[in-house]
This record gives C-alpha cells, sequence and structure tokens, in this order.
C-alpha cells in the first residue's frame, strides 16, 4: 500500500506552517491589532486574520474527518492512530516553547528543576533512544522469524 502522495502532503503542510512561522515572528506584536487588508480578516485586524487561519484549520480538519468516516476510513489501524497521537502530543511540545526567549530555555524554575532545554533533552534522547530499540527488536525478530 503506497503512501508516498500522503508523506508528500504532510511534508507541504508542514513546509507551509515553517515558511508561516517565520513570517508571523518577524511582525513585531503589537503589529497583531493593526487593521489587515486580506479578505479573511474580514475587515479587521492582523489579530482577526490568524484567529480566522486557526479556525480555517480546525473546520477542515473537521471536514477531512467526515470524509474519512463516509470512506470508512478512520483512523481505526492501531500503529497510525498511534503515529496521529504521537503527533498531535509533539505538536503540543513544540507549541509550548513558542515565545520564549532563547535565556529563557536554561533558566531552572527551582533550585535542583531541570530547565526547559533540559527537558527537551531529555524528551528527545528518550523518543530517540526508545524508538531506535524498538526498531532494532522489530529487525531482530523479524529476522529470527525468517530464518525459522
Amino acid at each position: 500500500m503506497g503512501m508516498r502522495d500522503v508523506h508528500e502532503l504532510v511534508q507541504r503542510l508542514e513546509d507551509s506552517m515553517k515558511e508561516s512561522f517565520g513570517k508571523i515572528e518577524s511582525i513585531s506584536s503589537d503589529y497583531v491589532d493593526q487593521p489587515c487588508r486580506h479578505g479573511c480578516a474580514r475587515g479587521g485586524t492582523v489579530w482577526h486574520l490568524l484567529t480566522h487561519n486557526i479556525e480555517h484549520e480546525r473546520m477542515h480538519t473537521g471536514q477531512i474527518v467526515g470524509v474519512r468516516d463516509a470512506m470508512k476510513r478512520l483512523q481505526q489501524d492501531k500503529k497510525y492512530r498511534l503515529l496521529a497521537e504521537l503527533y498531535v502530543a509533539r505538536a503540543m511540545l513544540v507549541a509550548s516553547l513558542i515565545d520564549l526567549e532563547d535565556n529563557d530555555i536554561d533558566q531552572a524554575p527551582i533550585e535542583g528543576g531541570w530547565t526547559i532545554r533540559e527537558i527537551v533533552e531529555h524528551v528527545i534522547y528518550w523518543d530517540r533512544d526508545s524508538i531506535d530499540d524498538l526498531q532494532r527488536q522489530f529487525v531482530e525478530e523479524s529476522s529470527a522469524t525468517e530464518r525459522q
């Protein structure tokens, strides 16, 4: 079963998000209250445009889920459901970093507490350690099964 086109769509969405984030970050925070000429702002401000874009994503997410339901292709496969949930969890972790300054990530909240950088490094380390080991286990067991 090929998923090349699906992976390409995911990559395009990720690339577009990164590009949008970069452009939004280049705008000063107080500019959010300025009038916005784009039609999606509905005659409002930059705030209205960006909140519209957030809800626009949510609307179309629901639309895709509806189409999947009509096709009887909701995420029922355990592995892919877990991948989707893992993606959401990682996105929430990334979102928790937005608006931090570089010096914020190295400040411990209390003596002996972990810094934000240490927490992220911990997540990355154990993600790599656990998933790399899982892949090795799968390959080893698959090879053993093939030899039998």
